[in-house]
């Protein structure tokens, strides 16, 4: 489930900016160096801050690209603690608009 909000810069295409949240949920196997293993439920929240560009659309549509810098937040973990904080995110996306 996600959250956005984009600004183009110029009309519906060109160069745009775009917050978005993103809450999902997950499961991990690990196995760590001792061999010891376990199952971790986890609830991750990502905001991010996207840069981007979109090529101006023909009748099939057209290409947009982004890049996201964000943070993963762990907002509820059953199990082991697992790894969370910032990741990089590049997109390419097809609008059919």
């Amino acid at each position: 489930m996600g959250l956005g909000w984009k600004v183009y810069l110029r009309g519906q295409a060109g160069f745009n900016a775009s917050l978005r949240t993103e809450l999902w949920a997950l499961d991990i196997a690990w196995r760590d160096t001792n061999k010891a293993a376990g199952l971790s439920e986890v609830k991750v929240l990502q905001p991010s801050l996207e840069l981007g560009w979109k090529a101006r659309p023909g009748p099939l549509g057209g290409p947009e690209l982004g890049l996201s810098l964000g943070q993963e937040i762990n907002v509820d973990t059953q199990g082991k603690a697992v790894a969370q904080g910032p990741i990089l995110r590049a997109s390419l996306a097809w609008d059919l608009r």
